[in-house]
């Protein structure tokens, strides 16, 4: 079943984020490394300033089990870099597409 990964990047009174080198280098990056593992594509959203998060980022996934297997085989070795575009450690939660009406 595919499921989706749900990244969220807090806003706080001293949070950066450099959504600029996110989006031309960090996450085509990801998509280099995760794309063979099962990662399909993903979406930047940059949040209102109400929010209490500045980004959210969806990446889509074959399954919740190949998003597992990516994390269990390396795929912590981007979070060094986290601390080029964002000052913040983000909050990640994941799971099955229950419905969608998008192609």
């Amino acid at each position: 079943m595919p499921a989706a990964v749900s990244v969220f990047y807090p806003r706080t009174a001293d949070s950066t984020f450099d959504v600029e080198y996110y989006k031309t280098t960090y996450m085509p990056k990801c998509q280099r490394v995760f794309g063979p593992q099962g990662m399909k594509g993903y979406r930047i959203v940059a949040l209102t300033s109400e929010s209490p998060y500045s980004v959210h980022c969806v990446m889509y996934w074959e399954s919740c089990d190949h998003f597992d297997k990516a994390m269990d085989h390396g795929g912590h070795e981007l979070d060094d870099e986290i601390q080029k575009f964002s000052n913040k450690m983000p909050i990640t939660c994941f799971g099955d597409i229950a419905f969608t009406n998008l192609e």
